[in-house]
């Protein structure tokens, strides 16, 4: 489909199971500023996909039980498994700014997800309800991406993948976890 924004035109798939799109969607999910899990290029997360090791956020808390299929992959071994094991348990702690910044909200790049948590009150329940009015209030949230950050959170497929994530991972309001700048 072809969708215009602000006078430019791009080519946008349709496909939800697009892997094309999973790889973009989990290679902003393990960057530094979102997750930080370290060792992960595209690369990797192209082959766990292609070997349905990886389908969605969560899976990369559970690739632990796919160890020697890892470990067989080209360029991989024991060592650097066992630094992705650990840099993946290390994203487990992560700032509600991270997190946000991770799930790929259009629009929402690491600044914004830091300006949303820090106006209200790094309050995660209140956060994934927001409305289009408390969105639009805060200045540098317009009304096309409080609408966007809106249908995001209405989208059963995305609050199915953030309930799955949520039972991985400890959110902090703030604090000193090694995650990232915040």
């Amino acid at each position: 489909k072809i969708i215009e924004n602000s006078d430019v035109k791009y080519l946008y798939c349709m496909n939800e199971f697009c892997v094309a799109k999973l790889i973009k969607r989990l290679s902003l999910f393990v960057s530094r500023n979102a997750m930080n899990i370290d060792g992960i290029s595209d690369a990797i997360l192209s082959k766990l996909i292609d070997e349905g090791i990886v389908k969605c956020y969560a899976d990369l808390y559970h690739i632990s039980d796919y160890k020697d299929k890892i470990i067989a992959f080209d360029g991989f071994g024991e060592k650097s498994y066992n630094n992705l094991i650990n840099s993946i348990e290390k994203s487990r702690n992560v700032k509600l700014a991270n997190f946000i910044y991770a799930l790929g909200i259009p629009d929402i790049g690491f600044s914004r997800a830091k300006l949303i948590c820090n106006n209200f009150n790094n309050d995660f329940d209140k956060i994934c309800h927001l409305t289009l009015e408390e969105l639009s209030a805060i200045d540098g949230v317009g009304e096309i991406i409080a609408q966007e950050w809106v249908d995001e959170f209405a989208n059963s497929i995305f609050i199915d993948e953030l309930e799955k994530l949520k039972k991985e991972v400890v959110i902090a309001k703030s604090g000193n976890i090694n995650n990232g700048p915040l």
